[in-house]
């Protein structure tokens, strides 16, 4: 069977991926604390963590069918009191157990050496080539660090010349003659297979398949998030996508294949995928077998019932093991570190606590974390005490993480206190930046999202507002604030740090009015307080022109539509606190157009001049007469 393991790359956080394990430290949640729980950003403040698992009777790390990995590093083989089968000075990290004829297990330590047993029996090293260490286990078989696949006996499996291997998930079959198979991806990205320790090959898959993501016993992940079951694409509802899976065999070879958002699916012999009932709220955090670990703590049955758990118990892990004709039994670790059972088969019981006796330990403190930031400094004070520092950090909550190692110096547990400290935001923001006030209000730009608050000179608050995602803000004053007084604007960040004040004088003196030039109602021009607004509005009062008077006052102001004649306009000047100065009325003079006189032709030319010769003949006998 496959037991708890490996994080595979792009799942989501707090998923467990059940398909092999590698020579990795296990997680424990902490029941510790940490005084003081917060502290500025920029750290530098001491604290003292106690985590009193690092010493203790001895806890469950880690569960693998009736094998359990204890605290002191130890592996131990049945229950109430159990048989501690390691070999002297070997402290191991991780375990994988599976059922056969025999009860075996491959057993990691943390510089990657597996050791072998069958039915509680002594673990004794696997022989593998001189410089391969096990990257991951699952099943009879082992994931050298060479990319090679080896059997639990250091037997390499033959291949295709040149193929390496980046995942191995082993299964059992064919009770009650049971045969041993392997499920692996190549470098090349495609899924092989061999029964017991026979020769790798290929199974073939859709090119939208690959490379494929994870196999466990028959399944395999897609490339494209789908479930395949011996290399043919299962039926699943449109639009989902996984991103684990696990596999088990009994009369039935059966699947749970969970999404990123941690929703579960059933199916057997490659049927098709169908959603598990979790109670509301309820993700499935883990997979073993035919069980599912809840978000909830609980465990749950492939078909959403839940596990009875009359101590109401929350557990931490799940293994997976298979016995007899049939009975599904899953083992879990408690919030308390002991280990659960419970079974499925001919009669169904409920989660009991089993006693283990483990050797007492007390682990060395390797390191404390807040966050993902490595502590300053820290000192293990006591068997269950740390003096720590705290880095500098982003301001939020996070958790507190101490990595250990045993007394045979090997990695130890982690112990996890969750979103135990929060770092605090010290930092104010940036003083304001204050526009001119006429005092009826205040604008700017200040930190967005800050809170803006306005005062007097007496200290009263006389205004707040929000600044906007861009920062501007606008806060009225009330009351508003006379020519001359004096206000203090500061910003206050989400964290209750304030800026320095910034200061402004209220200017509520309006500008002269503006001095106008005559207007041929194309224009009007002039003189203003320099720097002002200058407006120009018609006798409607409808705006139709502004300007900014220049350094020495002077502008013009561009007039549309053009004005007629004898048109009446109103200019006004606005400074920048917004005052606004009394109207200046100018009437356009817009030139008259003269009559146009109508053009002659020849024709009239000749006839005006016989009029004029006319008039001249008549003068003429005027005068002898």
């Amino acid at each position: 069977m496959k037991l708890l393991t490996r994080t595979l790359a792009g799942v989501i956080a707090g998923l467990v991926i059940t398909a092999g394990l590698t020579a990795t430290a296990f997680a424990i949640t902490s029941t510790g604390s940490i005084t003081p729980t917060s502290g500025p950003d920029s750290g530098a403040t001491a604290t003292t963590i106690t985590i009193p698992e690092l010493t203790a009777a001895g806890t469950a790390v880690q569960t693998a069918g009736n094998y359990t990995l204890g605290s002191d590093g130890a592996v131990y083989y049945g229950y109430n009191p159990g048989t501690k089968i390691s070999p002297a000075g070997v402290s191991f990290t991780s375990i994988e157990s599976w059922t056969t004829t025999f009860d075996e297990v491959i057993a990691i330590t943390a510089d990657g050496i597996p050791y072998h047993a069958g039915n509680g029996g002594a673990l004794t090293q696997v022989p593998l080539p001189a410089g391969v260490t096990a990257k991951q286990a699952s099943g009879n078989y082992i994931l050298g660090s060479d990319g090679n696949i080896y059997w639990s006996n250091g037997t390499k499996l033959a291949g295709p010349a040149g193929m390496t291997y980046t995942w191995v998930s082993g299964h059992v079959f064919g009770n009650p003659n049971w045969f041993a198979a392997v499920n692996a991806i190549g470098s090349d990205g495609n899924v092989y297979v061999a029964t017991n320790a026979g020769t790798l090959t290929v199974v073939t898959m859709a090119a939208s398949a690959l490379p494929a993501m994870q196999t466990a016993g028959n399944y395999t992940i897609g490339a494209d998030g789908a479930v395949y079951y011996s290399g043919t694409k299962m039926s699943s509802p449109a639009g989902v996508s996984f991103t684990l899976i696990e596999s088990w065999t009994t009369d039935y070879d059966e699947v749970i294949a969970i999404t990123a958002a941690g929703t579960a699916y059933h199916a057997v012999n490659g049927g098709a995928l169908t959603q598990i009932t979790l109670p509301a709220g309820v993700t499935a955090k883990q997979a073993s077998g035919n069980y599912i670990l809840g978000s909830d703590g609980n465990i749950y049955w492939t078909d959403g019932t839940p596990v009875a758990n009359p101590t109401g118990m929350k557990y931490t892990s799940i293994g997976f093991h298979l016995y007899g004709k049939w009975t599904a039994e899953v083992h879990a670790i408690g919030t308390d570190g002991n280990v659960y059972v419970a079974n499925r088969g001919t009669v169904n019981s409920s989660l009991s606590k089993q006693n283990i006796t483990m050797t007492a330990t007390t682990l060395t403190v390797t390191g404390v974390s807040f966050g993902m930031t490595t502590a300053t400094s820290y000192t293990q004070t006591s068997s269950t005490t740390i003096n720590a520092t705290t880095p500098a950090h982003a301001a939020g909550t996070v958790d507190v993480t101490v990595t250990t190692q045993t007394s045979s110096g090997s990695v130890g547990p982690t112990y996890t206190l969750t979103q135990a400290y929060t770092f605090l935001d010290m930092v104010p923001p940036a003083a304001p930046a204050v526009n001119p006030s006429n005092g009826q209000s205040v604008s700017g730009t200040a930190e967005p999202g800050s809170t803006v608050t306005v005062k007097n000179s007496a200290g009263t608050v006389i205004g707040t507002t929000t600044a906007g995602t861009d920062g501007k803000y606008t806060v009225a004053l009330s009351p508003a604030q006379p020519n001359g007084a004096t206000l203090s604007v500061t910003a206050t960040d989400a964290a209750g740090n304030t800026s320095a004040p910034t200061s402004v004088t209220v200017d509520a003196t309006a500008p002269a009015a503006p001095a106008v030039n005559p207007s041929n109602g194309q224009s009007v021009s002039g003189t203003a307080e320099p720097g002002s607004t200058v407006t120009v509005k018609n006798s409607a009062g409808t705006v139709i022109g502004t300007t900014t008077a220049g350094t020495d006052g002077k502008y013009t102001v561009a007039l549309s539509p053009a004005q007629p004649n004898g048109a009446t306009l109103s200019v006004t000047a606005t400074d920048a606190a917004g005052n606004t100065s009394a109207p200046t009325s100018v009437t356009v003079d817009a030139p008259t157009t003269p009559t146009a006189v109508p053009a002659m032709g020849y024709s009239g030319l000749v006839m005006l001049g016989m009029l004029a010769g006319l008039i001249g003949l008549l003068g003429l006998r005027r005068t002898l007469m």
